[in-house]
């Protein structure tokens, strides 16, 4: 396995709701294509999770009480990737782990994500922040290309 490109950054709430694009390139012919991604932390700080929900369930005038609150705990960050190649749209898959791993083969890839044969091309992630509730969350994205040695 070989490392493509690596970004560290960190996120704060002003990037929640947003999208945040990566590009690279496959030049030569490999046989799968794997993109990680791991953010810290997952689960927002519990009193400003607490905050956070009894501040939407205001806006949106729900009644609720403390078990309400209770029962939506723990709030979690989520960041999901889409990829595209070339412009082509491959897919996206909402996991809601802090560690994800996306591989992307000729003839099969992860869930959520088209096989699409030839790897070789211009490609681009989408970072997408669904919830960065958290004062700071670190991010790693990193691409990485495999090639069997016969």
């Amino acid at each position: 396995m070989q490392e493509l490109k690596q970004w560290n950054f960190e996120l704060t709430p002003v990037d929640d709701k947003t999208n945040i694009p990566f590009f690279f390139e496959i030049e030569k012919e490999v046989d799968e294509l794997i993109i990680e991604l791991r953010f810290s932390p997952q689960d927002v700080e519990e009193s400003l999770a607490r905050k956070l929900i009894e501040k939407e369930l205001l806006d949106n005038e729900y009644d609720y009480d403390e078990s309400t609150i209770v029962k939506t705990l723990p709030l979690k960050n989520l960041l999901t990737c889409s990829l595209s190649k070339d412009g082509q749209y491959i897919g996206n898959h909402h996991y809601k782990s802090s560690e994800q791993l996306i591989k992307i083969k000729k003839n099969s890839s992860s869930l959520g994500y088209n096989a699409i044969g030839d790897l070789v091309g211009k490609w681009k992630i989408n970072l997408h922040q669904h919830c960065v509730a958290s004062q700071k969350i670190s991010v790693q994205l990193v691409v990485s290309e495999v090639t069997q040695v016969l």
